[in-house]
């Protein structure tokens, strides 16, 4: 039997939003919430000069979400080239 296939579309995110509230919410649940934390306790005025991306379903769902943030690539911990400094 052959597999499903599914159609998706990455699309960029304008700040402020309906779509970006959505991502905030989407990145709360899955994200911060399993950890005890609060994604609206965070002070997210940065996020204004980030870029943002989603990944939808034919049906216009979003599935993922994800965010440029900044210039430089963010650290991994110890192992990262400049000792996990961040």
């Amino acid at each position: 039997m052959k597999p499903a296939q599914h159609t998706v579309m990455l699309r960029q995110i304008a700040h402020g939003s309906a779509a970006y509230s959505a991502a905030c919410a989407l990145r709360n649940r899955v994200l911060r919430l399993p950890l005890g934390l609060d994604l609206y306790r965070e002070d997210l005025a940065a996020e204004v000069s980030q870029l943002h991306f989603g990944l939808y379903d034919e049906a216009d769902a979003l599935l993922a979400c994800l965010c440029q943030c900044g210039g430089r690539a963010p650290t991994l911990g110890a192992d990262s080239a400049d000792g996990g400094a961040a």
